[in-house]
């Protein structure tokens, strides 16, 4: 029987795996997006450090062949540490043009290079960085090298996680209240990791009480990344919806036969592919139900329960767009 600690580590290692595999998804199909929108940049690049960082979690790539391949000198840890401020750098900067659009404040850049640089040189500073890879922290936070380095990095992923926070404070509606709760989480998470890492290297708690710490870190802090990855999935796939528009290709479609046929012309395949495939598949529906009335008007054609439906529904999203519906039914109230 699974014990407590056994299903918790079950459960974090199945959540790092779906990350990991939310954040590949994103990474191949934002690829286009990225190159014809800068506004897509930031995601698509923190979706590439996130990956990056959840793959030193000893999850998919052992850490020991990992710690090795690298040289066994712990770099895995510099690496993670460094990819997840990046993630998070560029998390940041994206979930603020969600929230505000191209053109609002940030942190400077300057904030995301002297993070990096402190970090590098801090790790650089440790005395004999090698060892165990599981237990490299427990094993290296009373030297102070190896302290700064991993305050530096809790402290700059706090950063930038609370700013992030701040940035949707106000906004906590549909897709923002996934963000709110991931950042929420990640921010709590930072921050008792920041208590965690000075009791540890000021080894003034019970050794049970600072372990309980770092255990609450991952406990809050990969179920954060993982609801983040939720969202920013949630909101690609909402942008591929709205640029597919399936429902309306098929009226589009629908549409260009019947307008074809109550005018009389030869039913083709190809313009109903057109149709089908137009960049504005709603604006052809439209110009195709109007070329439809003519057609009644004028040719007193006949349209079957169906196709009348098809029209129907045309034409009521229409005037909804128009914003004449609501007038239309306040009339209607009154008429009758």
């Amino acid at each position: 029987m699974m014990t407590q600690a056994g299903s918790l580590a079950a459960f974090l290692q199945f959540t790092v795996v779906l990350c990991i595999a939310i954040s590949a998804i994103l990474v191949i199909a934002r690829g286009s997006a990225m190159l014809q929108n800068t506004a897509a940049r930031p995601a698509w690049v923190a979706s590439v450090f996130a990956a990056m960082g959840m793959l030193t979690l000893d999850v998919i790539i052992p850490l020991d062949a990992l710690n090795a391949a690298l040289g066994g000198r712990n770099l895995w840890n510099l690496i993670q540490a460094l990819a997840a401020t990046c993630a998070f750098w560029f998390f940041y900067r994206s979930i603020r043009l969600l929230a505000f659009g191209v053109g609002t404040r940030q942190l400077s850049s300057w904030f995301l290079v002297a993070s990096l640089t402190l970090q590098a040189t801090a790790f650089a500073l440790i005395a004999e960085p090698e060892g165990d890879p599981t237990t490299f922290v427990a094993d290296h936070i009373t030297d102070p090298a190896c302290y700064a380095y991993l305050m530096i990095y809790i402290a700059s992923v706090a950063l930038l996680a609370g700013a992030s926070l701040w940035a949707v404070r106000a906004k906590i509606r549909s897709i923002f209240v996934l963000f709110f709760i991931g950042y929420a989480l990640i921010t709590a998470a930072a921050i008792s990791h920041l208590f965690y890492l000075t009791l540890a290297f000021l080894q003034g708690a019970p050794p049970p009480f600072v372990e309980q710490l770092r255990q609450a870190f991952y406990v809050m802090f990969v179920p954060g990344v993982a609801v983040l990855c939720v969202g920013f999935g949630t909101v690609f796939i909402q942008s591929r919806r709205k640029t597919a528009q399936p429902i309306w290709r098929v009226r589009a479609f629908r549409a260009e036969a019947l307008m074809r046929k109550t005018n009389g012309l030869p039913l083709s395949v190809a313009s109903n592919l057109r149709a089908a495939t137009s960049p504005e598949p709603r604006a052809h529906a439209y110009a195709n139900a109007t070329a439809i009335y003519d057609a009644l008007l004028d040719e007193n054609a006949i349209l079957t329960q169906r196709e009348r439906r098809l029209i129907e529904a045309i034409n009521s999203d229409l005037l909804v767009h128009l914003g004449v519906a609501d007038e239309l039914a306040s009339l209607s109230e009154v008429m009758t």
